[in-house]
């Protein structure tokens, strides 16, 4: 069967497709970065395509030729300058419905979110792309999932590992509901057995193990799965969360895509209730438990060192970032003179010392600036490495005496560059 799956290199696409392609389909994926998907995923055939913009039915005349099913695993947690929750969720959605339906590919197997009544605009997309399905013509297939586990670190998982890992204290957020949670791998196998079997069609199931869990119990398990030893443990105040959470829109704002964002909070704060029931008597009769997962998945030092690492690059990055746009300040105003002077003293000319200083100060305030953008990130990072390379053989050839400054003038470069080669090392998210 020739199958397309739309989020294809996204958390939950990836493993459907990878399942679908062992059964032996043919698999298409779309999304927006196809060349790095295209190495990471080589069996698939990539679309590119980028659904904020395929809101009409012609949009997906080209992509839906030649298909027999759509696996639609796309979704957006929340509104960013690359992320748009209505466009994606629901008008995308049922401009893609439409078209499937004007162009005779019947099977729709369609990914949600359990109904949390949060009232976020993820979840009331989510509901709205759900019954505009439910009304179509087609043979469909909605997939609610809890938290969904696997080898894989990305979003909310991702966060609890971090969590877990913390060194000497691990927080329990206040107000956090149950929680349920579902092994990818029965994700994977669920959109096997439906895409095999034409009498799973038009019904709507929640997926997840029955067991449900507190926050603190999660992340508890984490923590003893990374094989670190007990912490003592403390209640986050509500107030300190919501902080982190308008925090972390701003971020999402300059596109980091954190997980601790108000909607992510919202949900997390009404739990997710589920009634897996149908699922497991129609289609999975023993789903995983956590526990069951996290044996047949033991944590070696990579998870370890991605648990310790998860929030220092945040930290890291805001860190590199102050300290080039604090620099340039600096350059700007009180130590302006002082920098001119010691460049004079260098040998370079009385006019162009000044221009030295003022330019190198403003390169230094961009790219701190820039470094807090997701997109201009990496170059960013880059850019302060060649910058710190040439500040260091400049300095050398002209002031070789500050190697000797008992304040580490030149020397506190080089560690620099070593925490601008961390960052970019921990930039990708998946």
């Amino acid at each position: 069967m020739r199958v397309l799956v739309l989020g294809a290199y996204g958390l939950i696409g990836t493993y459907v497709s990878l399942r679908l392609v062992a059964d032996g389909h043919e698999v298409a994926g779309l999304g927006r970065r196809t060349a790095q998907a295209a190495r990471r995923l080589p069996g698939l055939r990539w679309i590119a395509g980028d659904l904020r913009a395929m809101t009409r039915v012609e949009s997906w005349v080209e992509p839906l030729r030649g298909i027999d099913a759509v696996i639609n695993c796309a979704g957006v947690l929340q509104d960013g300058p690359n992320d748009k929750v209505a466009a994606v969720q629901t008008d995308a959605a049922l401009a893609l419905f439409r078209a499937c339906e004007e162009s005779g590919v019947r099977r729709v197997v369609h990914f949600s979110a359990p109904p949390s009544g949060s009232g976020t605009p993820f979840e009331t997309t989510k509901r709205q792309a759900d019954r505009a399905l439910a009304d179509s013509s087609l043979d469909w297939l909605i997939l609610r999932p809890a938290l969904v586990l696997a080898p894989q670190a990305y979003g909310g998982t991702a966060l609890l590992r971090g969590l877990a890992a913390l060194p000497f204290w691990r927080p329990r957020i206040a107000g956090a509901g149950l929680l349920h949670v579902v092994s990818v791998f029965d994700l994977a196998e669920t959109v096997s057995r439906a895409i095999a079997t034409p009498a799973l069609t038009r019904r709507a199931y929640d997926l997840a193990h029955p067991a449900s869990i507190s926050l603190d119990d999660l992340t508890r398990a984490f923590r003893g799965w990374l094989g670190l030893a007990p912490v003592a443990s403390g209640r986050l105040p509500g107030w300190l969360t919501a902080a982190v959470g308008r925090l972390a829109d701003l971020a999402g704002w300059l596109g980091w895509r954190s997980p601790a964002r108000t909607t992510a909070l919202g949900e997390l704060r009404q739990g997710i209730a589920v009634k897996p029931e149908p699922w497991i008597a129609d289609i999975l009769s023993h789903p995983v438990s956590l526990e069951q997962f996290l044996i047949a998945h033991p944590a070696t030092v990579q998870e370890r060192r991605f648990a310790a690492g998860y929030f220092l690059k945040p930290l890291g990055l805001v860190a590199l970032a102050f300290f080039w746009v604090a620099t340039g300040v600096l350059g700007l105003t009180a130590a302006r003179g002082e920098a001119v002077e010691a460049l004079l003293r260098g040998g370079l000319p009385d006019g162009l010392a000044p221009a030295a200083v003022v330019a190198g100060s403003v390169i230094d305030i961009a790219l701190g600036c820039a470094l807090l953008v997701a997109r201009t990130a990496r170059p960013a990072l880059i850019g302060m490495i060649l910058v710190s390379a040439i500040y260091l053989v400049v300095a050398t050839v002209l002031m070789p005496g500050l190697w000797l400054d008992p304040f580490g003038a030149l020397l506190k470069i080089v560690p620099s560059i070593v925490a601008a080669l961390a960052m970019l090392a921990l930039l990708p998210d998946r």
